[in-house]
């Protein structure tokens, strides 16, 4: 996992990179274009979400 903070007008820019692979080789790869990569995105947006309410007040 890669976390960068820069700084974007008034205030930063957080970019989360995660790397990952599923086992089950071919068939884990379909899972992932096909379920596990959407539900990861969806929840590192809430967490970065949550990071800026706290950050922000």
């Amino acid at each position: 996992m890669r976390q960068t903070v820069v700084p974007a007008g008034r205030g930063s820019r957080v970019r989360l990179e995660v790397d990952y692979e599923l086992p089950g080789g071919p068939l884990g790869g379909l899972l992932d274009a096909a379920v596990v990569e959407r539900q990861t995105e969806q929840e590192a947006d809430r967490s970065l979400q949550k990071l800026k309410e706290l950050l922000e007040g």
